[in-house]
């Protein structure tokens, strides 16, 4: 795994998790797992799809596998807090 890769995760995830999915109390439990979720999600996706040389394209498409995993992971942590599902 290459940083930069393993850094476009962290970044799709934070985006994710700060901008698409409202969190009005702080929620750093469900935010860490998110995190975690996304960096495992695109992890996951690379070796569903393996790449032989990485290029541009195929590591935006990894950004699909860290949605899914940030997305999932974060529910399940607010859920298991005690949450709602949404902030809405």
């Amino acid at each position: 795994m290459y940083l930069p890769i393993f850094l476009l995760w962290v970044l799709a995830s934070w985006v994710l998790i700060i901008f698409w999915l409202p969190d009005p109390p702080p929620d750093w439990v469900g935010r860490i797992a998110g995190l975690i979720g996304g960096v495992a999600g695109g992890f996951l996706f690379n070796m569903a799809w393996p790449v032989e040389h990485m290029t541009g394209v195929d590591a935006a498409a990894t950004v699909v596998g860290a949605f899914i995993g940030a997305g999932t992971l974060f529910s399940v942590a607010r859920m298991a807090m005690g949450g709602k599902m949404s902030g809405r």
